[in-house]
């Protein structure tokens, strides 16, 4: 499967590419479109994140609960090119997930960091996460026959 999360800088000034992080978590998905039911995340999960950059085995802070990277073995990805306000980068996930789906499919959540804009939430609440961190994103995957 292949995913795309597409980013773009919120700075007049364009980020250079090795600043920027792009990771992506998943979680079943139960179905509603206003995010409620979604597993919260664990407490202090942004900066469990941003240690995974430089982590010899990154993740283990997603053990024991619903979540987990997309990616186990290449968590985040770079942008190609500069982050700039005036044209979007995509940033490509090229995974296997799991043979089994979830009946409602995978809630994915895309999290980016950046040295000059770095993540800081502390929210857990999912729903109240999207609505209110630049830095999050949510999408839902399902497989159909």
């Amino acid at each position: 499967m292949r995913v795309y999360a597409v980013v773009h800088g919120r700075d007049w000034r364009p980020l250079a590419p090795g600043t920027v992080s792009v990771f992506v978590v998943r979680t079943p998905f139960t179905g509603n479109g206003d995010l409620t039911g979604i597993p919260q995340l664990p407490q202090g999960w942004a900066d469990a994140l941003k240690a995974d950059l430089t982590a010899s085995t990154p993740g283990a802070w997603l053990a024991n609960t619903p979540w987990a990277y997309l990616d186990a073995t290449k968590p985040f990805r770079r942008p190609a090119r500069a982050v700039d306000p005036r044209e979007a980068q995509v940033v490509t996930f090229d995974v296997t997930l799991p043979a089994t789906w979830p009946p409602g499919g995978w809630l994915l959540l895309a999290l980016v960091h950046a040295d000059t804009d770095p993540l800081k939430a502390t929210e857990t609440n999912v729903a109240t996460l999207v609505r209110t961190d630049h830095h999050v994103a949510a999408r839902s995957v399902r497989r159909f026959a």
